[in-house]
């Protein structure tokens, strides 16, 4: 969007990672004092920014697959559903509780 380009679904993938990296370190993936810098920095970074520090593995795999400055090496959208860090684990069923 900010090269002023046709683009597709990816772009909001771009978005979640974004707002991901915000949710997980408290700043932005990428930082600039204007957009046009902004899109420099991403440009430049050639790759997407190391994760925050305390993700975990499966975290920081989606995290770089979605802040993939390339669109086409970006990840898709059934890739994003199907990421393990988006399925369901499942748990241990809990033991019963103590009868008194």
């Amino acid at each position: 969007m900010l090269r002023r380009k046709p683009y597709d679904a990816r772009a909001e993938l771009w978005s979640v990672g974004v707002v991901m990296h915000e949710l997980l370190s408290g700043t932005p993936p990428f930082r600039a004092a204007n957009v046009a810098r902004l899109l420099d920095t991403i440009l430049d970074a050639r790759g997407p920014p190391p994760p925050p520090v305390g993700t975990s593995e499966v975290g920081a795999s989606l995290l770089q697959a979605l802040l993939q400055p390339d669109p086409f090496r970006r990840i898709d959208f059934a890739r994003f559903a199907a990421h393990p860090f988006l399925t369901p684990r499942a748990t241990p069923p809990r033991p019963a509780a103590p009868r008194t």
